[in-house]
């Protein structure tokens, strides 16, 4: 299962009090989509959690029909409006229509509110950690980074979609600490990572050398941009 029952329902009440969510009811694919300006939810509706939508019936004080709505806390409590479809169409383009899926790794680097991934052609981007309450985290290892741009998991019947920044808003010094994190081959770390573990399980530990140089530039890089921020 890729969403995490208790996450979602947390990211969905957050969003509700914070601008609000969009969520469409797809009758005829037997789908449901929730977006906010963070993140996308595409999920079969035999699959969303119960508890998920025993919220979504709170919050629309009876059970949805199909269509498009938004959904926002108010004072006296959930104020739901009809959403045009051509608006929940653009808000899903924004994260699924940027380009091509590419797998993804973590660096492990959690930075300037960041959590740093990287694609196999070496461009980074970062995302809010906060989001990935919303899935298993055993799912992250299928992370993929769609077209440059925001972060996917992707199974057989739901998807999840993060979005993702780079270093546009960074300041001058911070973007050099980016492009020098972006340089490194995290990808042959990783190979490496990997081709140790498969050899012996049990001598291959945090001690094996390839790892240790791998954190002891972490530890570097996170050092670094903890002096640039102190420096701003």
């Amino acid at each position: 299962m890729l969403i995490n029952e208790k996450g979602l329902c947390r990211a969905m009440s957050e969003a509700a009090g914070h601008g609000g969510y969009r969520i469409r009811f797809n009758e005829d694919e037997e789908t449901i989509s929730i977006a906010t300006d963070e993140w996308l939810v595409n999920i079969e509706i035999q699959h969303l959690p119960r508890k998920a939508l025993s919220l979504i019936v709170e919050h629309f004080g009876y059970i949805p029909v199909p269509g498009c709505f938004s959904v926002e806390k108010i004072k006296d409590g959930y104020q739901v409006q009809g959403y045009l479809d051509g608006n929940f169409d653009a808000d899903v383009r924004g994260y699924t229509a940027a380009g091509t899926l590419e797998p993804a790794i973590n660096t492990g680097i959690t930075v300037w509110g960041m959590s740093l991934w990287i694609e196999s052609g070496g461009i980074m981007r970062g995302v809010s950690p906060r989001l990935f309450g919303i899935v298993e985290l055993k799912t992250m290892k299928k992370a993929q980074i769609v077209g440059d741009a925001n972060l996917a998991i992707i199974d057989e019947d739901s998807a999840v979609f993060f979005r993702g920044c780079g270093s546009e808003y960074l300041s001058a010094a911070q973007q050099i600490l980016w492009e020098s994190i972006e340089k490194i081959n995290w990808w042959k770390a990783k190979e490496a990572e990997t081709e140790a573990e498969t050899e012996d399980d049990e001598e291959q530990g945090p001690e094996d050398a390839c790892e240790q140089i791998e954190i002891q530039e972490r530890e570097a890089i996170e050092e670094e941009c903890r002096e640039a921020d102190d420096g701003d």
